[in-house]
């Protein structure tokens, strides 16, 4: 999901639970996994996203979906064998496994439910 950088905060949470919506009814999602925040930045984008996050938890809690979290480094560990794994290792393990993506948010996407099936997170489909 990836709403115009034009939005403005409330705006962007808004286009966001729209199509979260529209994703969670379409395909009959029970679970969601987020990446939780990396809490040690200190920047403003971190406390808008936290922010945005709790909402949209909150939003899915009222759908009757279940929201679980991972950090970056324990999917990033599971992914490519470090949690500090950079952008182009992240890649070239999703080239490896046959992924294929188009950005780097689906790169990490894949990476993130990679993590989740193997933890028996989300349901069998």
């Amino acid at each position: 999901i990836c709403p115009s950088k034009k939005l403005s905060q409330y705006f962007r949470v808004q286009s966001n639970l729209s199509e979260i919506k529209k994703l969670i009814s379409a395909h009959n999602v029970h679970t969601v996994i987020i990446e939780d925040q990396a809490l040690g930045k200190k920047s403003g984008s971190t406390k808008i996203l936290g922010e945005q996050q709790g909402v949209i938890k909150f939003a899915l809690w009222e759908m009757g979906v279940a929201v679980a979290g991972v950090s970056i480094t324990e999917w990033k560990l599971y992914f490519c064998g470090t949690g500090a794994a950079s952008k182009e290792l992240i890649r070239a393990t999703c080239l490896d496994l046959g992924y294929e993506f188009g950005t780097q948010d689906e790169c990490d996407a894949l990476g993130i439910y990679a993590w989740a099936m193997a933890q028996d997170v989300l349901p069998v489909l």
